[in-house]
This record gives structure tokens, C-alpha cells and sequence, in this order.
């Protein structure tokens, strides 16, 4: 599964369309393919949105394991303050 994306708007647009995605988007925990959902955006203490959690959902009938998947814009690297951007 694709971890990184180019723009918020092209990582908004796949976890959106998840639903649609059940033949080859897995869990690598629990290998379901069904039970994608949205979970809501990753911000940096500044407020600035970096990326987007999926999860792999136990509720309403799905069969999923709980777990959550991060999605990060290509331009943050994760658990890291500061970018690659430096001042010459």
C-alpha cells in the first residue's frame, strides 16, 4: 500500500474512495481487505496537516483488527520536527 503522497489532496481522495478498494489494499496485520475507513488527519504542533490515518475497523459488522495505518505527505518525514528544506 502506498505510504506516501504528493499532495493533501491526492491522499484525501484514496482514503476516501477506501470503500472501493477491497481487492488488493490489505491489512499486513490481520490481511483483511474490506474494512478500510477514514480515521481523521495528522497535524504537527504548528496545526499543519501532514497526513492522514486509516483504520482497519472492528465496528458495525466489519472484520477488522483495530489497527491503524499512517498516510504521509512525501514533503514530512514521520516522527521527525524538522524537514529536509534547509537555508543556504
Amino acid at each position: 500500500m502506498q505510504r506516501f503522497f504528493s499532495s493533501l489532496f491526492q491522499l484525501d481522495i484514496f482514503t476516501r474512495s477506501l470503500d472501493s478498494l477491497n481487492s488488493h489494499q490489505t491489512c499486513q496485520h490481520c490481511a483483511c481487505s474490506n474494512s478500510w475507513v477514514s480515521h481523521g488527519f495528522i497535524y504537527r504542533q504548528s496545526g499543519l496537516k501532514v497526513g492522514k490515518r486509516i483504520l482497519c475497523a472492528n465496528r458495525y459488522g466489519k472484520s477488522g483488527c483495530g489497527r491503524t495505518l499512517a498516510l504521509y505527505l512525501a514533503d514530512f518525514i514521520p516522527n521527525r520536527r524538522y524537514s529536509f528544506v534547509s537555508a543556504q
